[in-house]
């Protein structure tokens, strides 16, 4: 059965290494929060149970927390399956076309954020848009304001029983991220739901402020190793 949340947001159980989620937008129909690397069969099998089960409007938006391929890959498939949804991105996320529009993947990305750090918009009714970069120049993380939850693609990592940081090398500019994670904790919702790992349904914003407040320790290839280990058991064993 599909893995809801809290009424009115999912978290999609037929994607693996990344966190895909749909929510509830009420007259402005329902959107998806990342792709996946793929889009399976299976996947747009879930998502049309979740759309029939709660009588949901159709996907109108795709929401991309930024643009590495495990939570993109899917946006080419994804665009050709739901031709009427708008995507929103970061701004300094996207390409160039030879048009002069703002792409993704070749995809064309109808609502581009700003990503000056800690910008707020409104893409969408009901959807707040900050601008949080570091882990990629244009890294957003988007509120619903209906359910009070923060999806936060890869400012933070849910293990089991704490958040956890992505490592420094998997930043683009670490000394931003860090920055971006500060704001995050005066941001945030107190429900938290990353992009990889467990979502946080409660104290959320206390403890990304206990995360943000913790300094960069001095690089250690055993604590490196063990990091990667309990990142790999996470994409696979949700």
């Amino acid at each position: 059965m599909p893995n809801s949340i809290l009424p009115g947001t999912w978290r999609l159980d037929s994607v693996r290494g990344c966190n895909v989620y749909l929510c509830d937008l009420g007259t402005e129909g329902t959107a998806i929060v990342d792709t996946g690397v793929r889009v399976s069969s299976e996947l747009t099998a879930e998502i049309d149970q979740i759309l029939k089960l709660n009588r949901l409007g159709p996907i109108s938006y795709i929401l991309l927390t930024h643009r590495h391929r495990d939570h993109c890959g899917g946006l080419k498939r994804m665009k050709q399956i739901y031709p009427d949804a708008s995507v929103v991105a970061g701004e300094a996320d996207c390409k160039t076309s030879d048009g002069g529009q703002l792409v993704i993947n070749e995809i064309l990305i109808d609502i581009p954020v700003s990503s000056t750090s800690g910008s707020v918009s409104r893409p969408v009714s009901g959807i707040r848009a900050v601008a949080l970069p570091g882990h990629t120049r244009g890294s957003v993380i988007y509120i619903a304001e209906k359910n009070n939850v923060t999806f936060v693609g890869d400012l933070v990592i849910g293990h089991k029983k704490y958040l956890a940081r992505p490592l420094r090398r998997a930043n683009e500019d670490d000394a931003l991220y860090l920055a971006s994670l500060r704001l995050l904790s005066n941001l945030t919702s107190d429900i938290g739901a990353p992009g990889h790992g467990y979502v946080v349904s409660r104290d959320f914003r206390a403890k990304v402020t206990e995360l943000a407040a913790l300094p960069r320790r001095a690089f250690n290839l055993v604590r490196l190793i063990r990091g990667l280990f309990a990142f790999a058991r996470l994409r696979f064993n949700r």
